[in-house]
């Protein structure tokens, strides 16, 4: 019986030590709810419309630190290659002070990918892959080289989960010892 109030004390312990966990997935969570997108002094958007018709896959770019470096979405399971089917649109969003849109690399395979240059409007269409601009090799390298997906969203997800399923094994444990006694 002592032990498991020990442990129950123990399982506490962790859920508080680990509640400032929860505020590095807050910000994934509250991307998630509806109106709160657009939220922060310095944030950007852009409607990119696939009218072409085949899926092709998007990545967005900054070139702001010299070289090139994907800008990554707050909600995509993806890093980069963003499937956008046939007919569909996607919003991007970006940091306007940190990470400026430079560009948004659309891509048919590895390698066979062309540049929707960014021209400071609010929707950004293509009809044609092959009528757009070869990418630079430095944006392939950089897609080509960088993990495919965003894990970042799993990490943070589970950081916000863990003092919460602390909190729910120690309410359950006094339970337990409550209803042993």
């Amino acid at each position: 019986m002592k032990a498991k109030k020990v442990f129950r004390l123990i399982v506490l312990l962790l859920a508080l030590l680990s509640s400032p966990f929860a505020c590095m997935g807050a910000g994934s969570i509250i991307f998630a709810l509806p109106g709160m997108d657009n939220i922060g002094f310095f944030h950007g958007e852009v409607r990119v419309e696939n009218h072409s018709p085949e899926t092709l896959y998007i990545t967005p770019i900054t070139t702001t630190y010299a070289e090139p470096r994907i800008i990554t979405q707050p909600l995509s399971l993806y890093y980069h290659d963003i499937p956008l089917k046939a007919g569909a649109s996607l919003n991007i969003t970006y940091d306007t002070a940190d990470f400026p849109l430079a560009g948004i690399a659309i891509c048919r395979e590895k390698g066979d990918c062309h540049l929707l240059e960014y021209i400071q409007q609010e929707t950004l269409t293509f009809s044609e892959f092959d009528a757009l601009p070869p990418l630079d090799e430095s944006w392939l390298a950089t897609i080509q080289t960088a993990p495919k997906y965003n894990l970042q969203l799993f990490i943070f997800t589970g950081f916000a989960l863990t003092p919460i399923a602390l909190l729910a094994l120690w309410w359950r444990l006094g339970k337990q010892v409550g209803s042993e006694e």
